[in-house]
């Protein structure tokens, strides 16, 4: 069996294209980089963020976006998060989540209450700011 697909690409969605494309112009200490780097939040997780960025002083930063249907996900990583933050071993991971899916209770209090989240989580309303994400990329300089 032959697939039609090219097997050397995959596909990016438009707004994330956008997104590189513009946070390429205007982040000058930080660049997105091309390849994907699998982080293991703890044995049974697996994780390929969205985005992955490097600052000029070589920190690596990744980013992981949830949307208004990451529910369940988006409970998982805060979970796994506050475990790690506790046995000092959480991945530089920003967590990015949808205004509309903050709405919802059960998230509301548990954003509230996730001091991972506070520090280094990201509301945003369709698709993250440049602007917005070199700010929270700056609180994991030292």
């Amino acid at each position: 069996m032959v697939s039609h697909y090219s097997a050397s690409s995959s596909y990016v969605p438009p707004e994330f294209a956008r997104f590189a494309t513009q946070f390429t112009r205007e982040a000058t200490d930080w660049t997105i980089l091309p390849e994907v780097h699998p982080l293991h939040l703890d044995a049974n997780d697996l994780i390929v963020a969205d985005f992955t960025f490097r600052h000029i002083s070589k920190r690596t930063v990744h980013m992981e976006l949830f949307h208004r249907w990451h529910k369940a996900p988006l409970l998982r990583r805060l979970s796994q998060l506050e475990t790690g933050k506790k046995r000092k071993s959480t991945p530089n991971l920003v967590v990015a989540v949808d205004r509309s899916l903050a709405k919802n209770p059960e998230i509301t209090e548990t954003l509230q209450q996730s001091s991972y989240f506070q520090k280094f989580g990201l509301p945003f309303n369709e698709f993250p700011s440049v602007k917005r994400v070199v700010k929270t990329l700056e609180s994991f300089l030292p």
